[in-house]
């Protein structure tokens, strides 16, 4: 009996400590944002800085030759060193600083060309001492040729012959998400003129 009586005892303590230090451990109303920032600088010693107002809608750029959105985090660049050669038509680039992604779109005379093959771009990624992988795909609903190149780099560019012009979309950077994302937006969204 007495057995029977130190186990009740027993069971009802540890009932008692674990009902108490359920109610002692329960986690405290959530903060405020105001309250939030309050903390953050008590902790640093200093007024936080505002974050600058990223935009959320897709950047969309209108040019003669093709149109297309790419993110809005991207920034236009301009190279300044850069001579238009003289089958260059129409040239947009633009850059992440942060994620160091700079796309290239260009579109140049492609009177003489016939094929793809035709393209000297297309020919240096077709060696196989430079490490491309390639797929045909579409780019701006046309069809077109898509090389992917894995390394410390990655890149990912397409080539598209359309009404005797030779486009071309590269983006290249350090994160292969967010080339494959940023060509894939481009490539869905482009319009070719």
């Amino acid at each position: 009996m007495k057995k029977l009586l130190v186990l009740f005892v027993s069971i009802v303590l540890l009932g008692v400590c674990g009902f108490v230090s359920y109610y002692a451990m329960k986690p405290s109303a959530h903060l405020t944002a105001s309250q939030k920032k309050q903390a953050f600088e008590r902790m640093m010693g200093r007024q936080l800085r505002n974050p600058t107002a990223v935009p959320t809608t897709n950047t969309f750029y209108h040019g003669t030759y093709v149109s297309f959105s790419y993110p809005p985090v991207m920034q236009p660049y301009t190279h300044p060193l850069k001579k238009k050669n003289s089958s260059d038509l129409e040239m947009f680039q633009f850059q992440n600083r942060e994620t160091h992604l700079f796309f290239t779109a260009d579109v140049v005379n492609g009177a003489t060309v016939a094929g793809f093959s035709d393209i000297s771009g297309v020919m240096f990624r077709q060696q196989p001492a430079q490490g491309y992988t390639h797929v045909s795909g579409t780019i701006g609903n046309q069809p077109a040729l898509i090389f992917t190149k894995a390394g410390e780099e990655f890149e990912k560019t397409g080539f598209v012959i359309f009404q005797h012009r030779v486009y071309s979309f590269s983006a290249t950077g350090a994160d292969p998400k967010e080339v494959e994302d940023t060509f894939a937006l481009v490539a869905k969204t482009a319009v070719l003129y």
